[in-house]
């Protein structure tokens, strides 16, 4: 299929264009105050309105409401069109009913200024034409900014500790400029383009932090939104179903000095740390192990899961040739920790199961590569269905044939309140795919150091899970030894 080339920035242009160009505001000034009264005209600062909602009662479209400091526990909707209101520092936006504080319906208006805060609600909902906000923040909210309408500009502005997701946006050319989601370390998502809609956007120097399901996301049919100057720091991979969505100059972290260091590695003091040992075999609670050309060995976990509380790079794989003269084909995953969920209830985890009842199984679809764990073995299967709370598997194809389907080993058996499941590999992601890696030692012990040509970024208690093939023969127990070496 031919590749259609896209320019970003002549659409950048006409997107900002048709943003800027609206109505502004040319009518009459009116004042709220929290010592104001709604018996007042509300026409200048000496007499002011006391609530939001009231003086909005009495605006017409292209009118100005200046908001002065205090907190205002209403459910303000602005449905006028070109009204702007301003507020001053201080000026505190709720709704304890509870609800939305801030809905946005009208076209073509603009907020300044406004610090919104309500748990367990939208902080700010607009569904209105050519919205501008400006210099904004939501603390605390489920979603700091859902963003409906159509050439939203938000600029300056910030969403905080939200439970769900910093920005939004489910509407086409929304810009965004110097705008930041701050999550508070959870299953977030910093800006999520969650609607086909969601087409030809513009962010720039925008700030994605702590917002562990994904600091990007885009899902199927959001398309063509471009990120320039962007700076993450311990998210989720981006996660991008979309086409054509452009980052430019991106940013993981400051500058700092440079360091690596190995894994696992004796600490001199006495403390072992001996490289693991990567096999070519396959067993099961049936099979013995063996070695089948072209079939993947059984996996292991070179970095277990909640070693590192700190986000980390993967930088290299320190193989020792074991088994010689043999082509030897490693993947290497990332078991993602923000993914990872305990059995809660439904079948036991042993072998022949498919059906798996999990805790949360939001962060799994069709296709996934995911890990399942005890403190007993751990193994590679692949999503075959997600429905409820119940997450079906399959296994990858298997040397030893029908009827081994189904899960490897008798996990729930053998250590019972252990069993965990984690996504390692989601097809279409491309930050969610492994590196390929081959090797041949032409002695045993010979050392070779695999430098990728790209880092693979980790975060907080992320593992390393790592599997083999062997490409050259049946030989049973090929075999080599591996660390890593890791930067932070």
């Amino acid at each position: 299929m031919p590749l259609r080339a896209v320019s970003v920035f002549s659409d950048t242009e006409s997107i900002l264009d048709e943003i800027r160009h609206v109505p502004r505001a040319v009518g009459d000034e009116w004042f709220v105050a929290k010592d104001g009264s709604n018996s007042n005209d509300g026409r200048d600062a000496s007499s002011p309105f006391l609530t939001i909602t009231y003086a909005l009662s009495r605006m017409s479209d292209g009118d100005i409401l200046y908001v002065g400091a205090g907190t205002y526990d209403e459910a303000i909707n602005i449905s006028l069109n070109s009204v702007t209101l301003m507020c001053a520092t201080g000026a505190i936006f709720s709704n304890t009913t509870p609800g939305t504080p801030v809905t946005v319906s009208g076209n073509y208006n603009e907020i300044h200024n406004a610090f919104i805060s309500q748990a367990g609600q939208v902080g700010m909902l607009i569904t209105g034409l050519g919205c501008g906000v400006y210099h904004c923040c939501c603390s605390g909210a489920t979603i700091g900014f859902d963003i409906d309408g159509a050439q939203t500009f938000v600029d300056c502005s910030r969403s905080v500790d939200h439970t769900q997701t910093g920005y939004d946006i489910s509407a086409t050319k929304v810009y965004l400029g110097n705008c930041h989601a701050i999550g508070s370390g959870g299953n977030t998502r910093g800006f999520y383009f969650s609607s086909a809609s969601a087409t030809f956007g513009l962010a720039m120097q925008v700030t994605a932090i702590e917002n562990l399901t994904a600091g990007f996301e885009f899902v199927s049919g959001a398309n063509y939104n471009a990120f320039l100057n962007t700076v993450e720091s311990n998210n989720g991979a981006r996660l991008d179903a979309g086409t054509g969505n452009f980052f430019g100059n991106r940013h993981y972290k400051m500058e700092e000095q440079h360091s690596e260091f190995m894994y696992p590695r004796s600490d001199g003091e006495g403390t072992a740390g001996a490289a693991v040992t990567v096999s070519t075999d396959a067993e099961d609670e049936n099979n013995g192990p063996a070695t089948t050309q072209d079939y993947w060995g059984e996996p292991e976990l070179i970095v277990p899961m909640e070693t590192f509380d700190y986000s980390y790079e993967l930088i290299a794989l320190e193989v020792f040739g074991t088994t010689t003269n043999k082509e030897i084909q490693i993947e290497v995953y990332r078991s993602d920790f923000a993914t990872c969920t305990d059995k809660n209830g439904g079948n036991d985890w042993d072998e022949g199961a498919t059906a798996l009842t999990v805790a949360d199984a939001s962060n799994f679809a069709t296709g996934d590569l995911v890990l399942i764990k005890s403190d007993y073995k751990v193994e590679i299967q692949r999503v075959a269905s997600v429905a409820g709370s119940v997450v079906t598997v399959e296994r990858e194809a298997s040397q030893f044939g029908a009827p081994n389907t189904g899960l490897r080993w008798d996990h729930t058996t053998n250590d019972s309140g252990t069993e965990k499941m984690c996504r390692i590999k989601r097809p279409e992601n491309l930050e969610s795919l492994g590196f390929e890696l081959a090797y041949s030692a032409p002695t045993s012990k010979d050392f070779t150091r695999l430098s990728f040509g790209n880092r693979k970024r980790l975060r907080p208690n992320d593992g390393i899970v790592i599997r083999s093939i062997n490409a050259t023969d049946s030989t049973n127990s090929t075999r080599f030894d591996c660390n890593v070496v890791l930067t932070r």
